[in-house]
């Protein structure tokens, strides 16, 4: 059995009308409208220095604070100690969530730290079933953390109900997984206001019409999704504990990493050996991390609709927009006597490497990053990850593969000054959840997507359909503009 101690979230409140998606797609469904009074409003604002599109985040002050930040990959000694059985109180509430056998690790993990999120908050524990799990088991990877109370003896094979009420008179026990995720989706809506489908369908119209290439900093996590954000950050915090296994992984290629470091060109600080590098220890330069996917992920984002048609198609396969937003960190890139380095997390790491000293070389030598990528000791598939083969080889390659993508995930987020990656990807998602919100907000945060915004797993198809339906309706997008107009928060740097 592998649990999960039941943390709090947050208190359950009343039911509001966006709960259902078919109710908000039945509310904000409108039929396609004429434009001609929209685009004069649009001209007027773009014209416009008073504009909400057009104002700067400057004039609303901004405090720079050093942001202490907790590390994933250390070592769980705190509040594991294990008391026996029949010490523990009977467990009330039970969700018996069973992970699948066919889906990507950060797609699985996503809908699991979603389904944990919202059982915290309604005061169930979880208890997992990876019996069949496609990547072994969650203790291959991850310390388990003790249970607070006793589960029922036969937990598995026990008559449950289907999750489906969103904790409105749900019994005490019940199961789920990534199949019936509408259910729990459903109940995170309720902890959405009407001002993040506004603002979204707003940010989709405008991205379409200037054909923007890159999502602005500030775009990255909206306020008003900020709730669903933390839920779920401290959940996957809770779920994330690397074992003793993986810790010793992540320290040999933070070591190797380092040396890398050291021997790259034109280092005129920070050098420090190796000798005694430790989880703890500085790396010898600053560090970027680039997720850049590659593998089946790029034709699955092609056909991703109706992203495509509201003009957010995500970015990933392209070197440009992700070098556009590490530039935004270093202003000074053109004159910098020491870069700091690019760390490319990809699942293809040495065509990856390529495409990046590709797309570099056009560029003075005095103005390239350094580059890095992970070692990559297993590979099934020649141009990066195919679900469809990893799912067919044998349980031990599928592990290995799967503690080096845990262990450079882990990697990335302890150790990076900024991450740049696709909202599209799961991965991406899970590192800002780990990294935590505070890191998204604002234009001084330092996680960015460079495409689309972050959004709460299977919620972004219904986002994305409210939006281009809402971007048809004139009288919509003009009632809702000055209301949005006077909230700080909905502004963004052109």
């Amino acid at each position: 059995m592998e649990p999960l101690i039941p943390v709090h979230m947050g208190k359950h409140t009343v039911k509001s009308k966006f709960s259902d998606v078919r109710a908000i797609r039945n509310f904000m469904h409108t039929p396609r409208g004429n434009f001609k009074t929209l685009m004069a409003v649009v001209l007027l604002m773009l014209f416009t220095g008073s504009s909400w599109l057009l104002k700067s985040w400057s004039p609303h002050k901004t405090e720079i604070v050093q942001i202490r930040r907790t590390r994933i990959g250390v070592a769980q000694t705190d509040g594991m100690a294990r008391r026996p059985a029949e010490e523990l109180p009977p467990c009330a509430k039970t969700m018996l969530y069973t992970l699948r056998d066919f889906a990507g690790l950060g797609s699985e993990l996503s809908y699991y730290g979603e389904a944990a999120a919202v059982a915290s908050m309604l005061n169930y524990t979880v208890l997992l079933d990876d019996s069949i799990w496609n990547y072994g088991k969650l203790s291959d990877y991850f310390d388990i953390p003790p249970l607070a109370c006793r589960p029922p003896q036969n937990w598995r094979e026990m008559p449950r109900t289907r999750f489906a009420n969103v904790g409105v008179n749900e019994p005490d026990h019940v199961w789920a997984n990534r199949d019936i995720d509408v259910s729990y989706s459903g109940y995170l809506l309720q902890h959405v206001d009407s001002r993040a489908i506004d603002t979204h369908a707003v940010w989709n119209l405008f991205n379409y019409r200037e054909q923007r290439t890159i999502l602005p900093a500030v775009q990255n996590l909206h306020h008003s999704v900020k709730p669903i954000f933390d839920a779920k950050s401290e959940a996957f915090r809770h779920i994330w504990k690397p074992n003793k296994m993986i810790l010793e992984e992540v320290q040999k290629l933070k070591v190797e990493l380092n040396e890398r470091m050291l021997a790259l060109e034109n280092i005129v600080s920070h050098r420090r050996s190796s000798a005694d590098f430790d989880l703890d220890s500085p790396m010898a330069r600053r560090l970027i991390t680039i997720h850049f996917r590659l593998g089946d992920k790029i034709i699955e984002n092609d056909a991703m609709k109706p992203a495509v048609t509201i003009g957010i198609k995500p970015a990933q396969g392209n070197p440009h927009p992700f070098f556009e937003v590490v530039k935004s960190y270093v202003p000074d890139w053109k004159t910098s006597k020491e870069l700091p380095v690019l760390y490319i997390l990809s699942d293809d790491p040495e065509g990856a490497l390529k495409m990046f000293e590709e797309y570099q070389s056009f560029y003075p030598p005095s103005q390239r990053f350094p580059l890095i990528v992970s070692p990559k000791t297993i590979s099934i598939s020649e141009h990066g990850h195919l679900q469809s083969k990893f799912n067919s080889a044998p349980l031990d390659v599928r592990k290995k593969l799967a503690t080096e993508l845990i262990r450079d995930l882990t990697f990335a987020v302890d150790n990076s000054e900024s991450i740049v990656c696709s909202s599209a990807s799961n991965l991406c998602n899970i590192m800002f959840l780990l990294r935590g919100s505070q890191d998204l907000i604002g234009p001084t945060g330092s996680c960015r997507s460079v495409d689309v915004r972050w959004y709460p797993n299977y919620m972004i198809h219904p986002f994305n359909e409210l939006s281009l339906n809402m971007t048809k309706d004139r009288e919509k997008i003009l009632e809702m503009i000055p209301r949005l107009a006077t909230d700080p928060r909905n502004y963004i740097d052109l």
